[in-house]
This record gives C-alpha cells, sequence and structure tokens, in this order.
C-alpha cells in the first residue's frame, strides 16, 4: 500500500453569481464575502499496521486543518471574488485518493452549509439561487512526509510496544496537531457571511428529516431547469404537510360511525363482482375517512402561519401566505405532476414565480427546523 504521507488539498468552490434571467452582456451579481477567515477543525484516528513488520500498528489522534477564506477584486478589500477558496491541510493517506475520500463528505457538508447560509441572506431569489459546489478540475494537492510514521519506522528496533488481550502487538503514538478554516464569498449585490452563524450551521447535529429538507433544497439550487426545482422544493411542501398535519387546523367532516354507515349503504347498491366490490369500497373507505371541512390550500396556509410564516417578499412586493397563495402553487403542482388539464383555460402561475415563492418558503422551514434542534440542545 505505500508509505503514509500527510496530504494538502486547495479547492475551489464555486457558485452561479449572475442573474438567472440575465444575458452574458448585461448580467447583475450576487456575491457574498467574510471580512475575517474562518478556521474550525475535525479529528479523526490513525490506526495503520505496518505491512513490513507483522503485528506492529500505528495508531494516532489526528485532526484535519481546514482554512476557509476569499480573495477581493479591489485593493481596499470590499468586493470579494465571486469563489470561495479551501484549503485543507494534515490529510493523513498512502495516496491521493484515500485522502480524498477522507475530505469527500466533509466537502459536501460545507458546500450545503454555504450554500443554505447564501440563500438565507438573498433577498432575491427569483433572479439569484446560488449553489456552491467544488471544481474537481482546479484541486491541487501536495504530499509531505508524516513524520510520526517516519519516526516510528526509523526506532523500530527499539519500539514502545504492549500486547492486548488477543495477543496482538501494537506500537501507539498520540499526535496533536490543530485544524484552521476559513469562509468567503463575493459579489456585485455584496455582503458578508457571518462567521459564527457559518460555523453553527456547519456543526449543528440534524436529524434525518432535517437532512432530507437539506438535501432536496441543495438539489434545488443552481442551475437545474426550473421543474426540477420546483419537484424538489415541492417535495420540502409535501413533507411539511404530514409532519406538522396537526397545526392544519382541519377537522374531519365524517366519524368512523358515519363512514361505516355510508359503505354499508353503497355496499348494498353495489352489482360488481366481489374483488371489484372490495376495491371500491377500501378506495372509499380512504377518502371518507381523509375529508375535512377544510381544503388542501387552507390547511397549508395553517400549518405555515402557525411556523410564523406569514408573507414572502417577490420582487420588492409582499405576498401573503394564505389560502389563495397556497392554491396557486398546488395548482401548479397538480398541471405539472398529474397534467392536469382543468386549469389550461386559467391563468397558472409562472414557474419561475413559483420557484422563487418555493426557495424562499422552504428555506424558513428549514431555518424553523433548525432553530427547533438548537432549541432542544440547549434545554439538553
Amino acid at each position: 500500500m505505500g508509505r503514509l504521507g500527510c496530504f494538502s488539498a486547495d479547492i475551489i468552490l464555486r457558485y452561479n453569481s449572475r442573474d438567472l434571467n440575465g444575458n452574458e452582456e448585461d448580467s447583475s451579481e450576487f456575491i457574498m464575502g467574510v471580512k475575517e477567515n474562518i478556521f474550525w477543525k475535525k479529528a479523526y484516528t490513525i490506526n495503520e499496521p505496518l505491512e513490513d513488520y507483522p503485528g506492529n500498528s500505528i495508531i494516532a489522534q489526528e485532526e484535519m486543518q481546514f482554512c476557509l477564506s476569499c480573495g477581493w477584486q479591489n485593493e481596499e478589500r470590499t468586493l470579494p471574488e465571486k469563489y470561495f477558496s479551501l484549503r485543507v491541510e494534515n490529510i493523513v493517506a498512502h495516496e491521493k485518493t484515500e485522502a480524498w475520500g477522507k475530505i469527500e463528505n466533509s466537502l459536501l457538508d460545507i458546500c450545503k452549509t454555504l450554500s443554505l447560509q447564501l440563500n438565507i441572506h438573498n433577498c432575491n431569489k427569483q433572479s439569484f439561487q446560488p449553489k456552491v459546489q467544488w471544481e474537481n478540475d482546479s484541486i491541487n494537492w501536495s504530499v509531505k512526509p508524516y513524520e510520526p510514521y517516519e519516526s516510528l519506522l526509523d526506532k523500530l528496533s527499539e519500539p514502545v510496544e504492549y500486547v492486548d488481550q488477543n495477543g496482538m502487538k501494537h506500537i501507539c503514538i498520540q499526535v496533536q496537531s490543530k485544524i484552521e478554516m476559513k469562509v468567503s464569498t463575493s459579489c456585485i449585490l455584496y455582503g458578508y457571511l457571518d462567521k459564527n452563524e457559518f460555523l453553527s450551521l456547519l456543526n449543528l447535529e440534524i436529524d434525518e428529516k432535517l437532512k432530507f429538507l437539506i438535501e432536496e433544497y441543495f438539489i434545488a439550487l443552481g442551475s437545474e431547469n426550473m421543474n426540477s426545482k420546483f419537484f424538489h422544493l415541492f417535495a420540502i411542501i409535501e413533507f411539511i404537510e404530514k409532519e406538522y398535519a396537526g397545526l392544519a387546523g382541519a377537522n374531519k367532516m365524517l366519524s368512523v360511525e358515519n363512514v361505516n354507515e355510508v359503505l354499508q349503504e353503497i355496499k348494498g347498491k353495489l352489482h360488481s363482482e366481489a374483488d371489484k366490490s372490495k376495491q371500491i369500497l377500501s378506495t372509499l373507505k380512504g377518502n371518507l375517512s381523509r375529508m375535512t371541512d377544510i381544503g388542501r390550500a387552507q390547511k397549508l396556509a395553517n400549518i405555515l402561519n402557525r411556523l410564523k410564516i406569514c408573507n414572502l417578499q417577490e420582487c420588492g412586493n409582499e405576498v401573503a401566505i394564505d389560502k389563495g397563495s397556497m392554491q396557486k402553487l398546488i395548482d401548479l403542482r397538480n398541471h405539472y405532476f398529474h397534467g392536469d388539464s382543468g386549469k389550461e383555460n386559467e391563468k397558472l402561475l409562472k414557474i419561475d414565480i413559483a420557484v422563487a415563492e418555493l426557495m424562499e418558503i422552504c428555506l424558513r422551514v428549514i431555518q424553523y427546523k433548525i432553530s427547533d434542534i438548537q432549541l432542544q440542545n440547549e434545554i439538553v
């Protein structure tokens, strides 16, 4: 497998800063940056057998060092560049492929965190939907000998060793390193990300539900086509309809007894084959049991309002989260998901506007979930 080395990687994290509705010659930009570098570390364990010395291992506690920073477009250092520069150091591995495997998940978390943070501070989601991604072709690697490993090999003639309960001999070396990381973004419409907010989001322990929401939102960002964006964002809407059904303020129209009475009445008038009758009654039972005194649009509006999402900004105008605005989104959803022709002669909401609205709604749902997790962590 070869000798252990200490790898470093310089990585460009780029995002689409241009107006989605602009052209190459005339297009505004959205760029964010940080005024100071952001540092953090990630600990991991080295436990490697020594191939040339059977029964011997090197065990070390290491920390990868991250530094995420941005350059500047002017001497005054007020206008950031349009990308992040990430440096990762102290990646102990045998080869570059193994080193990449040790940082890939961390990079994905960093890209998702930055994408989320950029859009939190983006007030024009119809024009800008930045998604941060790394550039594979521009990654620059360097490697140097891993000193604890080299020292161990040099001193192996007089090793410090112990034998575990299974009779395996080990050589232990404990190593302490530091990790640094910096973050930045830049833009013509420019601002600066908050270091503490970034680190708080990056280090948040999320559950599977929040992980799903962030993943769907992240996929919807960037330069994907509008239909794809809409589908991924509406998956978040359907999630909250189920997750927060208790906040919808809806009452069932029929009790269990009422449903059974209706089914008995219908059953006596069916002349279909037994299997067909069973299917018909089963479908009717499900539909009757789900019937409520308010429709889907009002229930969705109630849920969002109780999550303190009562309005949103659209091209400088305030849009209320109510039955009417939610019905427009649902109508568009039915049109694309089911080919519903019932609204063909009516004016459907333009999909780019719908995506911009969903970008804001879904982001605020994610922020609500994040706040809820943070509050629970404080209580514990």
